[in-house]
């Protein structure tokens, strides 16, 4: 029986895209604003 073998791709310099973002909180609460800041810093915002 063969045995699965996963490799993790660790991300360097050269492959990070880095994104700037502005949040404008006008008109929201402020919960719900960090709830999607902290979305977007974890990497969630994608899907």
């Amino acid at each position: 029986m063969s045995k699965l073998h996963f490799t993790t791709k660790h991300a360097n310099a050269a492959t990070v895209q880095r994104n700037w973002y502005v949040v404008d909180g006008t008109n929201q609460t402020v919960g719900r604003m960090c709830a999607r800041i902290a979305a977007i810093l974890r990497g969630k915002n994608k899907a």
